[in-house]
């Protein structure tokens, strides 16, 4: 994923629209950030009048005006309701939008981390139809159309649809040039009174699983602080310059016990260590809920049972601390000890 295509997925899902100014004085460009139309400014003409294309020159003092020559308006079947689910909570549990008993769009995978991410994406959902709802493609020469701009549309005089005067927000624009016919501009317009909302982004294509290291802040490969039994990784195809243990947030990672809903601490925690290889995976193709599936033994690392000890069904923690089963012929037992067995427990 490119750093530009990062940035689009961050700010859609965030609600976060932005387009780019040109500052010709200063011979650059900037970039414009918003959440709402109340953030955008108007084109530098007052307002922008529909004339048909036979009637392109006609203009006071016999002057040539900026118009739009073709307007064609489209409408989609809006309203829809959106509901998501939440990882603490229940399937039936969904946030959904104020005052809607059901829901005809329901988002089941990944569940979000969140009730209010949750209450967030429903509603970004539910902007973006009505963004959809009513659009205006508006065509002709006028040079000042940019996204990030609103504007006044005179079309009394466009007979096929009446009543699509008023003041419109410019979401997207065309510009084209050709040296027999001249410039043309073509701009998707919205109403300026709908918040708009910018599409979602596309996610980046990831494969299945991948591979990555952790890195822990010391000696005992700690978890995040919360006690989510999250560890930060670095994943192999990371060549940036992060310091250690910030390439990644902290990451979950699948375990084989855990407990929720409970006010007292319960699960199964055992740290990873500095440089443990790891597999990740994204479910549902979401790079912003990757997990850790599981831990791929070091080739160059000694394990806890070879030829010499292969009825053993151990576990041992970098400490030499251990847990063993030992499943040799008529002699089986079960064994906790400390390191060198300093204090036993049979």
């Amino acid at each position: 994923e490119s750093n530009f295509a990062f940035l689009q997925r961050q700010l859609a899902e965030a609600g976060v629209f932005y387009w780019f100014e040109v500052d010709a004085a200063q011979r650059r460009e900037r970039l414009c950030v918003a959440d709402h139309n109340s953030g955008v400014s108007p084109l530098p003409r007052a307002a922008v009048p529909y004339r048909a294309a036979a009637g392109q020159a006609a203009a006071a003092g016999g002057r040539w005006q900026a118009h739009v020559d073709r307007l064609a308006p489209g409408w989609t079947a809006g309203g829809r309701r959106h509901a998501a689910h939440v990882q603490s909570e229940p399937p039936t549990a969904r946030p959904q939008l104020a005052g809607e008993a059901d829901a005809d769009v329901v988002h089941f995978a990944p569940p979000l981390a969140a009730f209010a991410a949750a209450q967030q994406q429903v509603t970004l959902d539910a902007r973006r139809d009505a963004v959809q709802a009513f659009q205006l493609t508006a065509a002709g020469p006028v040079p000042e159309l940019a996204p990030g701009r609103w504007l006044h549309l005179e079309a009394s005089h466009f007979r096929a649809v009446p009543g699509l005067s008023g003041e419109y927000l410019v979401t997207a624009v065309t510009h084209r040039f050709d040296p027999e016919t001249g410039y043309r501009g073509e701009a998707t317009l919205i109403p300026r009174r709908t918040p708009y909302v910018a599409p979602a982004a596309p996610r980046p294509r990831l494969p299945f699983m991948f591979t990555a290291r952790i890195e822990t802040p010391d000696r005992y490969g700690l978890p995040d602080a919360a006690g989510r039994g999250a560890q930060p990784v670095r994943p192999d195809f990371e060549r940036g310059a992060h310091r250690h243990t910030e390439a990644t947030p902290p990451l979950r990672r699948l375990s084989p016990y855990a407990g929720a809903g409970r006010v007292a601490p319960s699960g199964f925690f055992c740290p990873l260590t500095e440089r443990c290889e790891v597999l990740l995976h994204c479910p549902g193709g979401d790079p912003n809920q990757a997990l850790i599936l599981g831990i791929a033994p070091n080739k160059d690392a000694p394990g806890p049972v070879g030829a010499a000890n292969a009825p053993h069904n151990r576990w041992l923690t970098p400490g030499q601390n251990e847990v063993l089963f030992d499943d040799e012929l008529n002699r089986s037992h079960i064994l906790l000890q400390t390191f060198a067995g300093q204090v036993k427990a049979i």
